[in-house]
């Protein structure tokens, strides 16, 4: 089977990969367990090395299966990635969302038991909190990284995330075509466009008396760009050149990595903010 690449880090896995879910949550109803383990054993068998699951499928008891099934002797065959974020209570039953860093913390030690694993390969944020920073969260998650008990990070649908709440704070519809959270760079970058999405968010709701914004997130070979554009007046109707808009501060979170900024206002017509991120 074709491998992908995953980031810029080194990361790769089997083109097609394997959402473990369905197993025994969800689609299935409860699922059959014998046959649930004997799909996943022919994936493997088929060339498969990434399955996905979360703490939150089950609740546990998506996890506990893949554990089962790819510990042992397959799991040096296999990519675990796993998810966190909500909170679970009594009953299994899931109330919200919990990214404290304890939490955190708590979460990951629970799901490299459920796993039968020292490591995870792959850890996600399942679900944003806006309770908690988004550097709280990413730091969080370093430690396991320094730890050994993970090798690599991903945010799972957090510029669509900021776009829904920019949306329903603001009125101003916004609109996302996002690449795959596997698809960012690594977590310095991944954050650092993701702040730079939050920024011209912040722009458009303060400065264009706009109606509508797009965002378009991109992935190429080596770079991944951010494509911000609104339908609103324009620098013309007395926004300058748009350093005051926070165009400087965007300039130099981009270029720390090394990638670039670019802007493009027409009065009248809107603006729109393109900032490209090297993978590595």
């Amino acid at each position: 089977m074709e491998s992908r690449s995953l980031g810029g880090q080194g990361l790769a896995a089997s083109a097609l990969g394997f959402g473990c879910m369905g197993l025994n949550w969800a689609y299935a109803g409860g699922g059959d367990a014998t046959e649930a383990e004997a799909t996943l054993i022919d994936a493997v068998d088929a060339g498969v090395t990434l399955f996905d699951t979360a703490e939150v499928y089950g609740p546990f008891e998506n996890e506990k299966l893949v554990g089962r099934v790819l510990g042992g002797a397959r799991r040096d065959r296999v990519l675990i990635a796993t998810k966190f974020g909500f909170r679970i209570e009594g009953g299994g039953m899931a109330r919200g969302v919990d990214s404290r860093p304890a939490h955190i913390r708590e979460v990951v030690d629970g799901s490299l038991k459920r796993l039968a694993t020292d490591r995870i390969d792959l850890l996600y944020q399942h679900r944003v909190d806006p309770s908690v920073p988004i550097e709280d969260v990413v730091g969080t998650m370093g430690e396991f990284v320094r730890a050994g008990k993970v090798r690599y990070l991903g945010l799972s649908e957090a510029i669509q995330w900021e776009a829904s709440r920019f949306e329903r704070r603001t009125g101003i519809r916004c609109r996302v075509a996002s690449a795959r959270a596997t698809d960012l760079p690594n977590r310095d970058r991944a954050l650092a466009l993701f702040r730079i999405v939050q920024e011209a968010l912040t722009n458009v709701a303060k400065h264009a008396e706009a109606t509508r914004v797009s965002i378009v997130v991109t992935r190429r070979e080596s770079s991944v760009t951010a494509v911000i554009e609104d339908d609103g007046q324009g620098f013309g109707a007395g926004g300058g050149s748009g350093d005051g808009l926070g165009l400087v501060g965007m300039k130099e979170r981009v270029g720390l990595l090394g990638g670039r900024l670019a802007l493009e206002s027409t009065e009248g017509a809107g603006t729109t903010v393109v900032a490209e991120v090297p993978v590595a």
